[in-house]
């Protein structure tokens, strides 16, 4: 005779649903947002190995760390875009986008938040996360920008050194120069 395993079933206070033993095995836990996780738990918290599938669309399985997504994991938005790797208290540290360009650093709220580089398909790099605020933006033909952004337009005071290594100190508004304060030339020449 087949043994049959029957399920517990318990519905919380909170409005989860778990079903399993939740102190230290594996079980199903529906969340009252409609997430869905299937892993492994410890004193009732995600721990261990599981996938969680949020009514977004977005889904990540890996690593738990009392309900954190800490070691390794992947992450799949609705958009198609994707992260596998490295997990640190429920933040990526490395996201490849569709079009290439890779960014690993700082992440809260699943965005880009604090110290990070942007590296682009073709090599250029952007250091310190999203354009906005203070950034270093360095060109594969070694152009540099470094000063500040808004909006992912260099936006206040910089400093700009072309690729033959003529520079300048300057401000800028949208984008565009508006006012050069001191032009330095590769020859010495200011």
């Amino acid at each position: 005779m087949d043994s049959v395993k029957r399920a517990t079933l318990k519905i919380h206070t909170s409005g989860d649903v778990c079903v399993g033993d939740l102190k230290g095995s594996e079980g199903k836990l529906i969340l009252p947002s409609g997430a869905i996780y299937d892993g492994y738990f410890k004193e009732g918290l995600r721990h261990g190995n599981g996938k969680c599938t949020w009514p977004s669309g977005t889904s990540y399985e890996g690593d738990w760390d009392e309900r954190k997504t800490i070691g390794k994991g992947k992450c799949v938005w609705p958009s198609g875009k994707s992260y596998e790797g490295d997990w640190d208290k429920g933040n990526g540290l490395e996201e490849e986008n569709a079009d290439g360009s890779v960014y690993r650093g700082s992440w809260k709220l699943d965005n880009r938040h604090g110290i990070g580089e942007q590296k682009y398909q073709n090599s250029d790099v952007y250091e310190a996360g999203e354009r906005c605020g203070r950034g270093v933006y360095k060109g594969l033909t070694g152009e540099l920008f470094d000063g500040f952004w808004l909006n992912g337009l260099t936006n206040g005071p910089g400093f700009y050194r072309f690729k033959g290594g003529n520079c300048f100190f300057g401000t800028f508004t949208d984008g565009k120069l508006v006012k050069l304060d001191k032009l330095y030339l590769a020859t010495g020449i200011e």
